[in-house]
């Protein structure tokens, strides 16, 4: 058990996985503490703390896709536009495609397809 994981760890096979459960796990527990009367605030302040890690994740999936894809650099520059203009709605659209992005893997899915690749 232990050189397995051991090995695991230096294969970075731990580290891959593990992010992902992490955060699967922390979204069902915000979803479930929801549900109860009382914890309804705790899930609403936790979920703004974690609002901004999904935008990042967003917007890593958005540079991701356009590296990976060889969309054109206007796309970005649609998004960022798109934060100037309607702030809170582009936010949360790019935060929730960080947040889907947990569960689909947008950039391993859809990458490695573009001018690059061979």
């Amino acid at each position: 058990m232990g050189k397995r994981l051991d090995r695991d760890f230096y294969n970075q096979d731990v580290l891959e996985v593990a992010p992902s459960l992490l955060g699967q796990h922390l979204a069902i527990g915000l979803a479930l503490l929801s549900l109860l009367q009382d914890g309804m605030g705790l899930a609403q302040e936790v979920m703004l703390l974690l609002a901004p890690l999904f935008l990042l994740q967003g917007l890593a999936v958005a540079h991701g896709l356009r590296a990976n894809r060889g969309f054109h650099q206007a796309w970005l520059i649609g998004l960022y536009a798109l934060f100037f203009f309607a702030f809170p709605y582009a936010e949360l659209l790019v935060a929730g495609c960080g947040f889907a992005d947990l569960w689909v893997n947008f950039r391993s899915r859809f990458g490695g397809r573009g001018p690059d690749s061979a």
